[in-house]
């Protein structure tokens, strides 16, 4: 069954009822970060260059389909492709899954009583051009990839050290090499059937009287493009957030640190010390 566009008014009204759950985020069942340790999980390869279960100790928000290679304490998602890629998992999720409260209502995962949802400011006309959240109910800012939202979460809710692995903005390099652009491969790019769960890539996807069609279950009007998911490349809007952030973070009682394995991706120029996850989840268990 494909996606229903609702209209304004409706989509206005799912959007109400569900201001109640941004107060109640702080607060969410079975996950407390206040004085905790915190690592945001994004989706570049480096997850699979470490020892994950070291993280077992600490609280763990996973970004869209992090939970392929491990199970984090909470799930992030804003896009409803990647609800329907990893429905499965999602759907049988127990822990807590934050969403932005503007995200299509009949995802079916949103039934889970701890679903959290998120405010999030219009984009900024110029990099930097936002206003730094002071409270849970706050919009956040929206830089244009996920785990920022899961940062400023983790930062608001009180964390004492919030790290980052997999958030390496590395996908766009990768892709030119020829390389895995994500821990499971790559997805930049792709469409997804929903019918037979199948990766496609964009050259093999059939068009007829504008309809396209699955050509593996010849499912028409069910693919689902998946654009992104990889932080495209280093733009001014990704440095201005990332260097802007640590300075926020710690005017708030939070540190931040940069737990990739590799040395020389895009997200190093922001220039957050690094600690890898062993070290963290020691420091911060």
């Amino acid at each position: 069954m494909s996606i229903q566009i609702q209209s304004i008014k409706a989509t206005r009204e799912a959007v109400n009822q569900r201001r109640p759950g941004i107060q109640a985020f702080a607060v969410a069942p079975n996950l407390h970060m206040q004085g905790k340790g915190v690592v945001v999980m994004g989706n570049s390869p480096a997850l699979k260059e470490v020892d994950l279960s070291v993280l077992d100790k600490v609280v763990t928000i996973g970004i869209n389909r992090v939970g392929e290679i491990y199970d984090p304490s909470a799930l992030l998602f804003t896009d409803a492709p990647i609800y329907y890629v990893a429905k499965d998992y999602y759907d049988a999720f127990k822990g807590p899954i934050f969403t932005w409260h503007g995200i299509q209502p009949d995802i079916g995962c949103l039934r889970n009583p701890e679903v959290r949802y998120f405010n999030l400011q219009p984009v900024a006309s110029k990099p930097g051009g936002w206003r730094w959240p002071t409270a849970i109910a706050d919009p956040l800012i929206r830089e244009g990839t996920t785990p920022p939202y899961a940062i400023q979460l983790a930062v608001l809710s009180g964390a004492k050290a919030v790290g980052i692995l997999g958030v390496d903005h590395s996908a766009p390099d990768r892709r030119k090499r020829g390389q895995d652009t994500h821990f499971f491969g790559t997805a930049s790019g792709s469409w997804h059937c929903k019918d037979c769960s199948t990766w496609l890539e964009s050259k093999s996807v059939v068009r007829r009287n504008r309809a396209l069609i699955c050509p593996e279950c010849r499912s028409e009007g069910n693919l689902m493009r998946l654009s992104s998911t990889g932080g495209h490349h280093w733009t001014d809007t990704h440095k201005a957030f990332f260097n802007g952030c640590q300075a926020w973070a710690q005017s708030r009682g939070t540190l931040l640190y940069n737990l990739s394995p590799y040395v020389d991706t895009p997200i190093h120029r922001a220039g957050w010390p690094k600690m890898t996850c062993e070290e963290f989840a020691d420091t911060y268990a």
